[in-house]
């Protein structure tokens, strides 16, 4: 048996591994785990580390060259920020926007950029 095969046959059978630094946890329901799994979770404890390692480092999103953006809402005291994920505008509370993101916003007014 391959490491990931060991792998996803385990999360089937709700087992759940997890990366504790150079210690694999285990958490599997009572009489799930058979001989043969314990002696594959020796064998490709490395291999499994790492597998778990990558799965919970998340990926970078595509931006497809988006990027943030900020302008001044139609609505008085509020901020609209661009999301590049849904390809939207959401309007915030200024007082609540970091500083930099409301400069952003009114540089773009001052340029002439519509909101």
């Amino acid at each position: 048996m391959k490491a990931l095969s060991l792998y996803h046959d385990l999360k089937k059978r709700g087992v759940n591994l997890e990366a504790d630094g150079q210690h694999l946890k285990v958490d599997a329901p009572a009489g799930v785990l058979t001989g043969s799994d314990r002696a594959g979770l020796v064998e490709f404890k490395p291999v499994l580390l790492r597998i778990i390692s990558r799965q919970a480092t998340p990926a970078e999103p595509e931006d497809n060259g988006r990027r943030f953006d900020a302008r001044r809402s139609k609505y008085p005291g509020y901020t609209s920020l661009y999301d590049p994920i849904h390809n939207e505008w959401h309007d915030f509370p200024t007082k609540d926007c970091y500083p930099s993101v409301v400069a952003l916003a009114d540089r773009k007014r001052k340029k002439g950029a519509t909101a």
